[in-house]
């Protein structure tokens, strides 16, 4: 009889496989130097394609079609690798792809990749073309919407202010009219009109005594005595000039002294 043997089941081990070493930080920028300089040459063919497109008007399409699918397969392989610090963005400029140049902004170069990509190129950059040529003709269509309603309607200047309007009146208005106008503005605002000749230009009268006293010595003697009229006028007295009395401020019923000085004629030498 043959002897049964028994075989024991090898353990599982739980150990996880290694992990491999992280690369040095130093193989990693070499690599990615390597990477960015293989594409210098398709950069320069990308650039001069673009280039010959402007000048070259049969080949246009040719070259930006070929300038298309080599951008896109460089930007494809720029996903993949992923250098560090670098966009595609940015070497599309250092390699001079994009610039100032009319159509060379990134805007306009980024458009290409989709195009690059495309199963049909040709048809792809014929239906930007055509997508591009309906915006414009619906922006033009808008546009002269716009201007067909905005015709017939008077164009109007700044909003006239009350200012403007009183101005315009008082050139419109005769010497006396305006006068007459500017007197009652004068009123109405607690100001009064007073005619140039009789306004000394520049000089300020000082509201003090001394100021007041110093206006009036320099009038003339007749406007003087004019303000003397108006100030007593106001102040409800008479002025003395000094030069005799009115006999009608005396009362006849009352008797007054005489002041008998000794000065008097004796009867005898009367005649």
């Amino acid at each position: 009889m043959a002897k049964r043997t028994t075989s024991t089941p090898k353990k599982s081990s739980n150990k996880s496989p290694k992990k491999a070493a992280p690369k040095p930080a130093e193989d990693v920028a070499a690599k990615d130097t390597a990477f960015l300089r293989s594409l210098n040459s398709k950069g320069k063919r990308i650039c001069a394609e673009l280039d010959k497109a402007v000048t070259a008007d049969k080949r246009a399409d040719d070259l930006r079609l070929t300038a298309a699918v080599e951008l896109a397969a460089v930007e494809n392989e720029f996903q993949a690798r992923k250098p560090k610090g670098v966009k595609f963005k940015d070497w599309c400029a250092e390699q001079g792809i994009t610039s100032d140049a009319p159509g060379r902004s990134w805007e306009n170069v980024r458009k290409l990749i989709p195009i690059g990509n495309a199963d049909d190129p040709a048809q792809a950059l014929e239906d930007l073309r055509y997508g591009n040529a309906q915006r414009n003709r619906k922006a033009r269509a808008a546009k002269a919407s716009t201007a067909s309603k905005s015709e017939g309607k008077a164009i109007t200047g700044p909003k006239e202010t009350p200012f403007d309007s009183y101005l315009k009146a008082t050139k419109a208005m005769k010497d006396a009219e305006l006068t007459n106008a500017i007197k009652e503005t004068a009123r109405d605002v607690g100001f009064a009109l007073v005619p140039a000749d009789q306004v000394t230009k520049g000089e300020k009268v000082n509201g003090t005594v001394k100021g007041i006293m110093a206006a009036f010595a320099k009038l003339s003697a007749k406007n003087k005595m004019k303000v003397l009229e108006e100030i007593a006028e106001e102040l409800e007295v008479t002025i003395d000039y000094g030069i005799g009395t009115d006999d009608a401020d005396y009362d006849d019923n009352e008797d007054y002294d005489t002041g008998d000085d000794g000065l008097d004629i004796p009867e005898a030498l009367k005649r």
